[in-house]
């Protein structure tokens, strides 16, 4: 068992961190990042197959001993928004910016899948490396999984690894059952007629319905569902209007739903359309809703959490485990993989108040303890090896 990062790993996965730290790149777009991994598996003499769901990167370890497949799943892909901190890797790319850790966590798996690829004797059967694209947004793991990612040759269980602020560097999070929330996308359009600001009367303002929409769309939240229920709806966008002097005849709300269960949006969205039509009716305006689902809950499964919690404890003691309970409202595609197959998902400790990492994840100021990385790959390839004899012992 590999109980500390070999220096050399560290320092690689450090380099491979900053570089894509410098050039982050959006979903879907992650070309040079894709790039970068593939010279990394090459020099590892790790094969591959590139351009999965477009730019997805898949490498497979095969073992040297007969067992089932596991996977291990690292996202690539950055925020489109502007970072605001000042460091020697700071984001050289307009819009865009690592500030959610994907920079990290890629640079994990890279690290994870250096130390597999020199104990292939500890395999039993293989590991599949998914570099995956486009997890903001909820389009990546669904572009893999229709690509074939879980097949040929099948996968077993998997694994994946978030950098978590709320805990500080030396802690690993565990959580069973609901480890990340359910989610939604939602654009209404309200539509009304444009006239001069000196006679509003006759035109009619889609700035008023679309404001009093956002403020009911939050009271909703207070009457809709039972006291201390887990829901979100955030309105991140507002977009309308021309000129000082013109009533605007559209305006456009953009946001985000989170629920712990994919029930729970169904009555939101219901509900959002409701709102809306009726709000929109009072004022004389139309409107148009599109609601779309985001990512499923993600629920870590019993068995392999289990070996995971086992693994850390064994690794770094029983002081390095933190046992999570409370649900977060983020939300994450690895819940589509879970939706297949059994996983966990782990939330890895990246703060560090001394050093001044203390931002929250999509923070223009985000930044981790890079510490971390060390912690994370580790943990990710010795919980797969345990994981995958476990189940070895049981074919």
């Amino acid at each position: 068992m590999v109980k500390k990062c070999p220096e050399d790993v560290f320092n690689m996965m450090v380099d491979v961190r900053r570089t894509l730290h410098r050039n982050p790149e959006i979903a879907f777009k992650e070309y040079a990042t894709a790039e970068l991994i593939i010279q990394k598996l090459t020099e590892l003499g790790i094969e591959f197959q590139s351009q999965v769901g477009e730019t997805g990167v898949i490498g497979f370890i095969k073992g040297e001993n007969k067992g089932p497949v596991g996977a291990i799943r690292a996202d690539m892909d950055a925020l489109t928004i502007n970072e605001a901190k000042t460091v020697e890797y700071r984001s050289q790319v307009s819009g865009a910016m690592h500030a959610c850790g994907h920079d990290g966590h890629t640079a994990m798996l890279l690290g994870a899948a250096t130390i597999l690829s020199r104990q292939k004797e500890r395999i039993c059967g293989g590991i599949k490396l998914i570099f995956q694209p486009a997890e903001e947004g909820s389009l990546g793991a669904k572009a893999l999984i229709e690509a074939g990612v879980l097949k040929n040759p099948d996968v077993d269980f998997i694994l994946g690894i978030h950098m978590w602020p709320e805990l500080p560097v030396g802690k690993i999070g565990i959580q069973y059952g609901i480890t990340m929330s359910c989610s939604g996308h939602l654009r209404i359009e309200v539509k009304g007629l444009a006239a001069h600001a000196g006679t509003p009367h006759k035109g009619i303002d889609a700035i008023v319905p679309a404001s009093n929409l956002v403020l009911a769309i939050r009271s909703y939240l207070s009457q809709g569902f039972e006291p201390g229920e887990m829901v979100t709806i955030s309105i991140g966008t507002i977009e309308g209007g021309y000129s000082r002097s013109v009533i605007a005849d559209r305006v456009v709300l953009k946001g985000t739903t989170r629920s712990i269960t994919e029930e729970g949006r169904e009555v939101i969205f219901e509900n959002i359309i409701r709102i809306a039509h009726h709000i929109c009716k009072a004022y004389s305006a139309d409107c148009h809703v599109k609601l779309e689902k985001g990512s499923p809950p993600s629920y870590n499964n019993q068995k392999t959490t289990r070996t995971v919690e086992e693994t850390v404890r064994n690794i770094f003691g029983s002081d390095s485990v933190e046992i999570i309970k409370k649900i977060p409202m983020t939300s994450e595609d690895f819940g589509r993989y879970l939706q297949l197959i059994p996983g966990t998902f782990i939330k890895i400790g990246c703060s560090n108040k001394a050093r001044g990492f203390n931002e929250p994840l999509h923070s223009v100021l985000f930044n981790f303890d890079e510490r971390v990385m060390a912690l994370g790959s580790v943990v990710m390839a010795e919980s797969a090896i345990k994981i995958l004899r476990e189940r070895a012992n049981e074919i």
